[in-house]
């Protein structure tokens, strides 16, 4: 399924390409535009739209909070309206993606689509936010809620990794760019190679990373069969 959002402009995608290349975020650069605008979708709900919301709806509780309360409501506020986009678009997705329908129970979590890739770019955006958020007030949210946002930013970074990449020192030859990997860009199909295969897979697992499956594996690697 076709991201459902308009693509990125050149400039920002062509700009982005290097570094995603240099940390192996293959399909960041078609998303990167996503992540902004969540980021400042819910940077505009934190900072302007629940203020006012909570004041015009509840000024008898909202105004007689501490500043410190003021911000955790707001913070709960996003939180409430970025789980209940996610839900809502996941489950739209679920239903409505033919290409994820088509794929293997690998290929859903190792594979990818446009829209899925959506998905990953709005929650990435909202654990930017989170990170600004929690650097802005380090002093009242505390040094648990800062690495929070950290590690919790890293891991949904990580959803843009071609997993091919991961596998380089045991294939056959490499990549030179991201093109080489990623060919979603006009034809949608899935960044990785695992919902390719429907039957078995010979797929290669080294100590350091996560499944992968490809039709050149060094004979040096430790492969093991899935169902």
């Amino acid at each position: 399924m076709l991201d459902p959002f308009p693509p990125p402009p050149l400039w920002l995608k062509e700009s982005v390409e290097p570094w995603a290349t240099y940390f192996r975020l293959a399909t960041l650069p078609e998303h990167v535009h996503e992540i902004l605008f969540a980021f400042a979708f819910y940077m505009f709900i934190q900072f302007y739209l629940s203020p006012r919301l909570s004041t015009y709806f509840f000024p008898q509780f909202y105004l007689n909070f501490p500043r410190r309360t003021q911000l955790n409501w707001d913070v709960h506020i996003v939180s409430f309206v970025q789980s209940t986009l996610i839900t809502i678009l996941a489950i739209w997705i679920t239903i409505a993606d033919q290409e994820r329908w088509d794929m293997t129970s690998g290929g859903r979590v190792y594979g990818y689509t446009g829209a899925c890739g959506l998905i990953q770019a709005l929650a990435t955006g909202y654990f930017l936010y989170d990170l600004v958020v929690s650097t802005l007030y380090f002093d009242m949210f505390g040094v648990g809620m800062f690495f929070h946002a950290i590690s919790a930013l890293w891991v949904y970074s990580q959803g843009f990794v071609s997993i091919y990449f991961l596998f380089l020192p045991f294939l056959h030859g490499s990549p030179s760019s991201l093109n080489d990997v990623y060919t979603t860009k006009k034809t949608n199909q899935a960044a990785c190679f695992l919902p390719r295969f429907r039957d078995r897979s010979l797929i290669s697992m080294p100590q350091h990373s996560s499944f992968m499956s490809s039709p050149a594996l060094s004979s040096t690697s430790i492969g093991f069969w899935i169902r």
